[in-house]
């Protein structure tokens, strides 16, 4: 399969903005027509950044690169002189633009159309090491109102699979799907019991990688397969209904306008629930939108360039907090700042508090000149991202992971967890909002 497309610059422009539409930035923005390129299952994208363009300190850019995964095996200091599997990585494209969604949205695309590409199987090396790695990932999203409370609720896992196998033997994978154990009830006539403290869930739009047989599938509601070499790749992908309520729930959030006053709060809090897993909550990022007239008064101009308001850190050190006469943030965990990129406030947390009842809130102070805009928030959504590390909150698990044959060499099967939630939370006009925030 062939990737073709172009790619035209399009970025704010400043009053002192001289350059000309299509003019390059350190190379990301060029409007030109790029080859064609041939798409590999063992492409992949690497995590989204946020750099500078030009020394300017203004907007952020969002950069990604397409690599190419390669893996040898080698004794590292790293791991203690133990063999690993060492990725070699080979960047063969680019790509920058200052809209996160939809920098988001092409590389699902370009993910997807790499996933249906034909596979042809065979062996090209062998492993000293054998081992096999799973990962079920699951994707939430949740739409909200301004109270918290939940509209719609969407729940995809994604079974990952990444194998360093030797003779490339058939792999079996069993995930605790209420049809399977329905199945092998009526054929062992009731003889079949479930692993203890365990329960099922109930798949549908089940979606199978174009190497594993429907039917096969259809028969013994296993996933049979051979796995690719050392590519790690989606194997299968399902929906399934959520029965847990999300561990971080929105407790408060109000937005005051006092003549040219605009206050606004927030408030995090860990569900009961969650307080009692002590799964990892991380990478939480919280995007409030404001109105791009509203860029002088959030952002000042300093002899190092300019500056964005930013809140002070969680350690007390409040001479890193940067205000302007017009703007402050005050964040009791994590950092928020003001990002023109994104055109709203980011309060980033790299690793939520993991006490039962756990609180974070950011409060936001925003005094209007005149001619800027009012806002009054309506048809705006504020988004508030992050991971579950070692649970899928759907409830998907793996009952069973067979090898057939077992290769001769003792093979390691490794299982991880992950869900990721987004959260698409609808902002009304201030006077249907919250009232003020508590104490």
């Amino acid at each position: 399969m062939l990737l073709c497309f172009s790619y035209a610059s399009k970025f704010p422009r400043s009053a002192d903005d001289n350059r000309t539409p299509g003019q390059s930035q350190q190379g990301f923005f060029e409007t030109q027509s790029l080859s064609e390129l041939v798409l590999r299952h063992e492409m992949a994208f690497t995590p989204i950044e946020r750099r500078r363009v030009d020394n300017d300190s203004r907007v952020r850019l969002h950069t990604i690169k397409l690599q190419v995964h390669n893996h040898r095996e080698r004794r590292t200091l790293k791991n203690m002189m133990a063999l690993s599997h060492e990725p070699i990585r080979t960047t063969i494209l680019k790509l920058g633009s200052y809209d996160l969604l939809l920098l988001e949205s092409f590389t699902t695309d370009v993910l997807d159309a790499i996933r249906k590409l034909p596979i042809q199987l065979h062996q090209r090396s062998t492993f000293s090491k054998c081992e096999i790695f799973v990962d079920l990932v699951d994707r939430c999203i949740v739409q909200m109102d301004s109270y918290g409370a939940m509209k719609a609720r969407t729940s995809t896992v994604h079974v990952m699979v990444q194998a360093f196998l030797a003779e490339m033997p058939e792999c079996s994978l069993m995930i605790n799907d209420h049809k399977m154990v329905e199945s092998r009830r009526r054929r062992a006539r009731g003889a079949v019991t479930m692993p203890p403290n365990q329960t099922t869930i109930r798949m549908a739009n089940v979606q199978l990688h174009p190497t594993i047989s429907q039917e096969l599938y259809s028969k013994d509601l296993e996933l049979k397969f051979r796995c690719l070499e050392g590519v790690r790749y989606e194997a299968m992908r399902f929906s399934v209904g959520g029965n847990l309520p999300p561990p971080v729930r929105i407790s408060n959030l109000s937005i005051e306008v006092v003549a040219d006053v605009v206050n606004t709060f927030v408030r995090l809090e860990l569900q009961p629930h969650a307080g009692r897993v002590r799964h990892a909550i991380e990478n939480i990022e919280w995007h409030f939108p404001v109105p791009g007239s509203w860029h002088n008064i959030l952002v000042k101009k300093t002899p190092l360039g300019y500056r964005s308001v930013k809140s002070a850190g969680n350690l007390g050190m409040r001479h890193r907090e940067r205000t302007t006469p017009n703007a402050m943030l005050e964040a009791t965990v994590g950092i928020a700042k003001y990002e023109p990129e994104n055109s709203a406030i980011v309060w980033r947390i790299t690793k939520f508090p993991s006490e039962a009842g756990a609180r974070a809130n950011l409060s936001c102070h925003f005094q209007i000149q005149p001619g800027m805009t009012k806002t009054d928030f309506v048809n705006q959504s504020a988004m508030l991202r992050y991971q579950v590390i070692g649970s899928c909150v759907s409830g998907a698990q793996v009952w069973g992971l067979k090898i057939n044959p077992m290769p001769r060499k003792p093979v390691k099967k490794w299982v991880r967890y992950e869900t990721e939630f987004r959260y698409q939370i609808d902002l009304r006009p201030p006077q249907q909002m919250l009232a003020s925030p508590e104490d």
